[in-house]
């Protein structure tokens, strides 16, 4: 052959070489099955070129069912009353055909009594029975296997302790009253009841007092304590007022010069009169003050005492100063400086009948720190221009 190609450029024939026969392959293999045979091909094959040699079929019988263990099917348990049952099925353990089937039953079981228990008590009162039942159920089905009823005897009452009611008290003249009831303590049904009388006590009369006045009589009042009833006896005459000596009475805190002399049974009544209380003396409160100078206002504001306090003649005062250069003081003792010095302040009180009482208060008036330097700066401008 070409070797670009693959034309064949001569040729040459040979003698056929005759077939090698292959080891036999089986085909068309169908296993045997419980109740079907099975079947399969034995078949050569040339090693070279394939070809078929030979091809024998060979038949294989059915295998039969193989039992496997019996196994349970279809329980039905027993009840208390009805039958159960069940089915033992055997199959062939390889191919799983059902190859028998045996139905078995259970007898009935019948019933399991419980304990007894107690139901629908009804419990007995004072006056009418209770009862209950005593029930046995199945302790499998619950189904109810007896019942006896029980009666229970009517209890009758239990006294509790007697009480009060109704109590009606007694007063001074009529009579009062009150039940003692006795009830059931269980139902509370009335008992007994029993009715007691309280006599009436009669009036309490406690006497009260009212001693005499000046103007009205005295007397006592008797009064029930307990129902408030009263009456008036046991009367006793005015006393009349008790006035004092007008040397005893006392002179009045808002009208200057009226004395009282008030009732000494303390009723409020008194007599008065008015009378005259003399000046004299007169007290000034300062006796030194030494004072700054003070340019146009008030230095100071001076005070004085009339002796009594409660004179009530009429009196006038009056105020001077013995160097008016240092200071002057006016009607109301109000004190003005002018300048550095000393003066003696004189308050004069002069009495309705011209009779007179003075008193004094030494006043030095000097210049503060600063004051002084401005006089000094003042003097010595005048003296250097001079």
């Amino acid at each position: 052959r070409c070797t670009v190609c693959s034309t064949v450029l001569n040729s040459k024939e040979t003698e056929a070489l005759g077939h090698t026969e292959g080891e036999v392959k089986y085909e068309n293999v169908s296993d045997a099955t419980c109740t079907e045979g099975g079947s399969g091909d034995a078949v050569v094959y040339c090693t070279v070129c394939n070809a078929e040699l030979s091809r024998e079929t060979t038949t294989v019988p059915a295998l039969g069912h193989k039992e496997a263990e019996a196994v349970e099917e279809n329980r039905i348990p027993a009840t208390c009353t009805e039958e159960g049952s069940y089915e033992m099925v055997v199959y062939c353990s390889v191919c799983g055909a059902e190859l028998s089937r045996e139905k078995t039953t259970i007898p009935a079981l019948g019933h399991t009594e419980a304990e007894a228990v107690e139901e629908n008590r009804i419990p007995a009162t004072c006056t009418e029975e209770g009862s209950y039942e005593m029930v046995v159920y199945c302790s499998v089905c619950d189904a109810e296997l007896s019942r006896e009823k029980t009666t229970i005897p009517a209890l009758g009452h239990t006294e509790a302790e007697a009480v009060e009611e109704n109590r009606v008290p007694a007063t001074c003249t009529e009579d009062g009253s009150y039940e003692m009831v006795v009830y059931c303590s269980v139902c509370d049904a009335e008992l007994s009841r029993e009715k007691s009388v309280i006599a009436a006590p009669g009036h309490d009369y406690v006497a009260a007092v009212t001693a005499p006045t000046c103007t009205e009589e005295g007397f006592t009042t008797y009064t029930c304590s307990v129902c408030g009833d009263n009456y008036v006896a046991d009367k006793v005459a005015a006393t009349g007022h008790d006035f004092p000596v007008k040397e005893e009475w006392v002179e009045s805190t808002t009208e200057k010069g009226k004395f009282i002399g008030y009732c000494k049974n303390d009723c409020g009544e008194f007599q008065s009169e008015i009378r005259t209380i003399f000046v004299d003396g007169i007290d000034l409160i300062q006796e030194n003050l030494p004072l700054h100078y003070v340019r146009k206002d008030v230095a100071v504001t001076l005070k004085a005492d009339i002796s009594p306090v409660d004179a009530s003649e009429d009196y006038k005062v009056t105020w001077t100063s013995s160097n008016e250069k240092v200071v002057t003081v006016d009607e109301d003792g109000n004190v003005t400086t002018h300048k550095h010095g000393e003066a003696v302040i004189t308050v004069t009180v002069e009495k309705e009948d011209g009779t007179t009482y003075s008193d004094t208060c030494n006043v030095k008036v000097t210049y503060t720190w600063w004051q002084c330097l401005i006089w000094l700066f003042l003097f010595g401008c005048a003296w250097y221009f001079v």
